[in-house]
């Protein structure tokens, strides 16, 4: 795949695996597993082709039902964090990066969550690569490649009871 050169987000429905592709704009890695079609399990899995140069890899999980404040950003230890510091500053592009300088990014995070561990709401997931000489700390500028997709939890009691957006 190549590099990102400028700021591209693409928002596609919620799929079972990652699709992916050597278009950026054809890709969707990010997979939920069965909620994606009405089941009652998710899971999140990341699959992208190989890239022509080393990536910054962010990750983030926005859902308003259990946190209406906050993007959540899994860091390099695998915790998720806020944007925002305890003090409300922004937290610096390095502790927002998942991973940094890599070719590939294929990995499952979760696997087989039940959908009735969640509280219902809509659950928003975001996967974005920059080159890795950008230094840039703010991943919103710059060039880089954001892919969004997201599922709805319509009750968190019985099974096939959600929808893709």
């Amino acid at each position: 795949m190549p590099l990102p050169t400028r700021g591209q987000t693409f928002t596609y429905n919620a799929v079972v695996s990652p699709v992916l592709s050597a278009s950026p704009s054809q890709a969707k890695p990010i997979g939920v597993g069965a909620i994606a079609t009405g089941g009652n399990t998710f899971d999140i899995t990341i699959g992208l082709d190989p890239f022509a140069g080393p990536v910054d890899v962010f990750f983030a999980i926005y859902a308003s039902s259990i946190d209406a404040e906050n993007v959540y950003f899994l860091n390099s230890g695998y915790s998720l964090q806020t944007s925002r510091s305890d003090d409300g500053r922004r937290v610096s592009r390095s502790q927002m990066v998942w991973k940094t300088s890599v070719l590939d990014v294929t990995e499952a995070l979760a696997l087989n969550v039940p959908v009735s561990a969640l509280p219902a709401g809509q659950y928003t997931l975001m996967l974005q690569v920059s080159p890795s000489a950008s230094g840039d700390d703010d991943i919103s500028s710059g060039a880089y490649d954001r892919w969004v997709t997201s599922f709805t939890i319509k009750s968190s009691h019985s099974g096939n009871d959600s929808s893709d957006d």
